[in-house]
């Protein structure tokens, strides 16, 4: 045990001195990715917190070392900031009314995010982490409930690097998804084993993942030449 976590924050500590420029770098997000992730929160263990690394969303599961992993990667709870323009983006592009599978995504987005707030007890506790959740919250229910939204211009430039990920997701893809969460919902509803549901979700996200990491190496490489 006290061999494994001295790994732990070796193996930390390494990847802060070897990455730290990566680590430095704006995280970029695809918009759909980042909604289903969310509502994947929803499946997992009571207590799961985020952490974001190389574009992609990760997950910590309550342990002893989950704060210390989360401290040794450079990891803090301002991090979530980097989910709102995503969020936002994925708002204009994806309208609940365009399709149920849509709609259900946003649903179990908003959930996700409810019980994150459960992990850093933001029903008792103000912070700057609960009113940045809160705010999520509020802006996918408005979308939800057909109100409008207002859009900063401070997303011009997001919307230009997430141009080139508009059509990562094909409408199949985006209903197969939705209907594993559907099965993972219901047999959770029924306290039956809904794992295998998850990790074929995430399966699918690894897949789009790597798509994301490929165009971010081809554009880095570009801006270098």
């Amino acid at each position: 045990m006290i061999s494994s976590i001295t790994n732990t924050i070796y193996n930390g500590f390494v990847n802060i001195f070897v990455t730290d420029q990566q680590e430095k770098q704006e995280q970029i997000l695809e918009p759909l990715t980042c909604i289903i992730k969310l509502g994947i929160l929803y499946l997992k263990e009571d207590g799961t917190k985020l952490q974001i690394i190389g574009n992609s969303i990760h997950y910590y599961s309550p342990s002893v070392l989950q704060g210390t992993n989360r401290w040794i990667r450079g990891d803090n709870r301002n991090d979530l900031h980097n989910l709102s323009n995503p969020i936002k983006i994925a708002l204009e592009w994806y309208t609940p009314s365009e399709t149920t599978d849509i709609s259900n995504l946003l649903s179990y987005a908003v959930k996700g995010l409810s019980k994150l707030g459960e992990s850093y007890n933001i029903d008792n506790v103000s912070s700057l982490i609960g009113n940045t959740i809160s705010h999520y919250i509020n802006l996918i229910t408005m979308a939800l409930n057909k109100k409008p939204i207002e859009l900063k211009d401070e997303l011009k430039d997001d919307r230009n690097n997430s141009n080139v990920y508009k059509d990562i997701w094909t409408s199949d893809e985006i209903a197969i998804i939705n209907k594993l969460f559907e099965i993972a919902i219901t047999k959770k509803k029924e306290n039956d084993s809904y794992e295998h549901y998850i990790k074929s979700i995430q399966s699918i996200l690894n897949d789009k993942d790597e798509k994301i990491r490929e165009i971010v190496h081809m554009k880095t490489t570009k801006i270098q030449q």
